[in-house]
């Protein structure tokens, strides 16, 4: 059953010099999110930003329960393996993930995402 103090969407923002400056994002599915919206503005990217916003997103997840991560990436799949997450088929998905908002989203990669232990 889902949580109801974790929104079926969820995002934590940085701010810095009083603009969003970097993204995350996750959708809720019962015990797994789909993280999504990862994203840092050009000039303020290697900093860290991403890392504490992806980090911020997973240890919520934990907090509210979830089991497990799942994300789409075609550019960085380096940076996602540092959390745990490594690649599989989008067919060894339950069917509800397979058809969530983000990983039917154009632009994400067919076939493959990554996945993560959250326990």
């Amino acid at each position: 059953m889902q949580n109801t103090l974790w929104p079926q969407y969820s995002f934590h923002i940085a701010l810095m010099e009083g603009r969003v400056v970097a993204c995350a994002g996750a959708e809720r599915h019962g015990q797994v999110i789909v993280v999504c919206s990862v994203a840092v503005l050009p000039p303020y990217r290697d900093r860290g930003i991403a890392k504490h916003l992806v980090s911020a997103v997973l240890v919520r997840a934990r907090a509210e329960g979830c089991e497990r991560a799942v994300l789409a990436t075609a550019k960085c799949p380096g940076f996602f393996s540092r959390y745990g997450f490594s690649l599989v088929s989008t067919t060894s998905l339950p069917v509800s993930l397979r058809n969530s908002h983000t990983l039917t989203s154009p632009g994400m990669p067919a076939g493959v995402c990554m996945q993560c232990e959250l326990k």
